[in-house]
């Protein structure tokens, strides 16, 4: 018992000034997103239409945490919703390629539901601040009895740092 405590203050004791002596991590900096394309979904009252989409990272202190909104349109521009919520960049290998998850609450167009969503959201980088964008989500269009959950994929052309 007292070789134990002996070794969990020297564990404590050393560790101590390691962990002050680290440098300081950069904050991380700010980035965005913007996208416009197309939706392809499996259920839900459309199987196709067009989806925007945009992202803001603030970095410093919000570090991985950002800012997303989000409008999908179906049956031309008659019908559709809009969205906005939080993002978490889950991994990344910047400048290439991110991860981020995401879920999100808004309204419908024509009636006004609500829609409550999530997904996750990979972008991958071609040349400077040009990518794709590929979108999983899952969407509630809240309706009672005759709520519909649209499970699907968006692909977009994005512009991004």
């Amino acid at each position: 018992m007292l070789r134990a405590a002996v070794a969990i203050a020297i564990t404590l004791r050393t560790a101590g000034p390691a962990a002050a002596e680290r440098a300081e991590i950069p904050a991380r900096p700010a980035h965005y997103g913007v996208g416009f394309g197309g939706y392809s979904a499996i259920t839900g009252p459309s199987d196709r239409g067009l989806a925007a989409e945009a992202e803001v990272y603030p970095g410093g202190r919000f570090g991985r945490f950002g800012g997303r909104a989000e409008v999908r349109w179906f049956e031309g521009f008659d019908a559709g919703f809009a969205t906005a919520g939080v993002t978490f960049e889950a991994g990344a290998s910047r400048p290439r390629l991110v991860l981020a998850l995401h879920a999100e609450l808004g309204l419908a167009f024509n009636d006004f539901r609500p829609v409550a969503g999530g997904g996750l959201h990979t972008q991958l980088f071609l040349i400077g601040p040009l990518a794709i964008g590929l979108d999983s989500t899952a969407v509630l269009l809240y309706d009672g009895i005759d709520s519909a959950l649209i499970l699907g994929t968006a692909a977009t052309l994005r512009l991004a740092r």
